[in-house]
């Protein structure tokens, strides 16, 4: 099974970590620090994704959440400078989960959470407040290498030899 995350720049993070629920239990994925090293938690709860900061934010509720019959099944994940955010919290997600490898070229680098906040004169600015780190702590602030590196023409054919040797 393969996974394309490639020019994936949505905004919706917990819509995108709920889409790939079938491909991992529930628990704790990865967590938001700020700049003083304070911190929440994002995650599945087998129904739901959502981040705690301080309280709980839901995501999409999953109604009849599907499960792989394989749980260990291959999983290839495609990635490129045009997986960001959302994509790139995706990635950090699948990152923890056995015999899943990445191919393709580093992301895009946008591994952050961003806070819009009015200026005086009513414009509006976003900065960036929260850095991702997966469940281990591990920050990929500058983008996620993958484990294989391939161009676009070769990307396709390192995916199905590592799926199918």
């Amino acid at each position: 099974t393969s996974i394309c995350l490639s020019q994936i720049i949505l905004n919706d993070n917990l819509a995108m970590i709920a889409a790939l629920s079938p491909f991992f239990e529930h628990g704790v994925f990865g967590y938001a620090k700020d700049f003083e090293g304070d911190e929440f938690e994002w995650g599945f709860d087998g129904i739901a994704s959502y981040w705690r900061n301080p309280g709980t934010v839901r995501g999409p509720t999953i109604r009849s959440p599907y499960k792989l019959k394989d749980s260990n099944l291959k999983v290839a994940v495609i990635v490129n400078e045009g997986t960001a955010n959302a994509g790139e919290m995706a990635a950090i997600t699948l990152r923890a989960r056995p015999n899943t490898r990445f191919f393709g070229k580093k992301t895009c680098g946008d591994t952050n959470i961003r806070t819009w906040r009015e200026l005086p004169n009513g414009d509006r600015i976003s900065l960036v407040t929260h850095y991702l780190h997966d469940k281990d702590g591990v920050s990929y602030i500058g983008g996620i290498e993958p484990d294989q590196e391939a161009s676009r023409l070769e990307v396709k054919e390192v995916v199905e030899d590592w799926l199918m040797p």
